[in-house]
């Protein structure tokens, strides 16, 4: 079951035991809930009373303790498309800064008055 968060007082932080239309949707008398973490892809057990930290666009996975989500993986490739491919862009764009810089610093000549190159332009 998939819910929108539209109502949240305490904006950014929201607590599932203040949502009990959402809470209701995980069935009755759960004892523990499990959160999915999308960075490190495993589920943890969570409070009722923990203060997720929203942002808009945002999603976050809830479900009863030990219960498998069969649809997971469609659920995560379809509410966050960009998401990774984000993070790895800002990897990527990071070690290539890194690699020029390095080429920068290997290829640049010593300050030295009595040398017999002359640097004429630097890139």
């Amino acid at each position: 079951m998939v819910h929108s968060i539209h109502h949240c007082p305490t904006w950014p932080i929201w607590h599932l035991s203040k949502a009990p239309e959402v809470l209701a949707g995980l069935g009755a008398d759960i004892m523990a809930i499990d959160q999915y973490n999308i960075k490190h892809c495993y589920w943890k057990q969570t409070d009722f009373t923990y203060p997720h930290c929203l942002m808009t666009e945002c999603s976050l996975f809830l479900c009863r303790r030990k219960v498998a989500c069969s649809a997971l993986e469609e659920w995560v490739a379809c509410l966050l498309p960009n998401c990774l491919d984000i993070q790895l862009g800002m990897k990527a764009q990071h070690n290539g800064i890194q690699e020029d810089l390095k080429r920068q610093w290997k290829w640049a000549a010593p300050e030295s008055s009595d040398s017999e190159v002359e640097i004429v332009e630097t890139t």
